[in-house]
């Protein structure tokens, strides 16, 4: 369903698709400038809400394929005129009981996963923010070169962040197998219900601070490659 309405941006269009949440698996997202939200509802079917102007909304690309479900945003070049004299608007509601792998990247908008359960989820930017919070999954990757990047309140066996000068604040809420980073200046502050970890940090001139977590030779693996960023570990209550 599409809807239209004038206002001082112009033309604009709410656009509303629905997919049967049982034969999808996957939900990828290849986005230039959108901001996307994807969100668990109480819902029975799996929904793609659109808001924006009119010709950006009509040129997203919202297709089923196999059971993988694909949001796909043009790209002919992200520039500042683009950015800021576009907006638009598309959430992601899953229901409940929907797990599958989530994969999404983004050139500079904001994308925020919330209190879903997936097998994988996959984030990644250049500059938008990234934000995973109530996130369970088996792995969880994010990528950004100079976005802010936050996990919060997330279960995950395995964690990989890779970027080049943003900070990683990472508060996970249960224990964990692997957690490895890669950085130029960015640092990592990692919260876990662990006690003891076995570290392996390579830094030039970055330094590693612990609270209330030992250094062991085994158990939970927490591993970071950095020109200057530092590596905090601490214990969650």
């Amino acid at each position: 369903m599409m809807l239209y309405a004038m206002s001082e941006r112009g033309m604009d269009m709410d656009r509303n698709e629905a997919f049967p949440a049982a034969q999808i698996a996957a939900v990828s997202a290849r986005l230039a400038w959108a901001s996307l939200q994807l969100t668990v509802e109480k819902i029975g079917e799996l929904q793609v809400l659109v808001d924006g102007q009119d010709a950006d909304v009509e040129a997203l690309r919202v297709v089923c394929s196999g059971d993988r479900l694909l949001i796909e945003q043009p790209v002919h070049g992200v520039s500042l005129t683009m950015v800021t004299g576009h907006w638009m608007q598309i959430r992601v509601r899953v229901p409940e009981d929907w797990k599958g792998s989530v994969d999404l990247s983004t050139s500079s908008g904001p994308v925020t996963v919330q209190g879903i359960s997936a097998t994988t989820c996959r984030l990644a930017t250049v500059n938008g923010p990234l934000t995973a919070h109530g996130v369970v999954c088996e792995e969880l990757d994010l990528r950004t070169v100079n976005g802010l990047a936050k996990v919060e309140a997330c279960e995950a066996l395995r964690v990989h962040m890779n970027s080049v000068n943003s900070d990683w604040p990472v508060t996970l809420t249960a224990p964990f197998e692997q957690v490895d980073a890669n950085t130029v200046t960015g640092s990592l502050v990692l919260t876990a219900p662990v006690t003891s970890v076995r570290c392996g940090y390579h830094t030039v001139t970055g330094r590693l601070h612990t609270l209330g977590v030992s250094l062991q030779d085994s158990g939970a693996s927490v591993t970071m490659d950095s020109v200057s960023g530092d590596l905090s570990i601490g214990c969650a209550q």
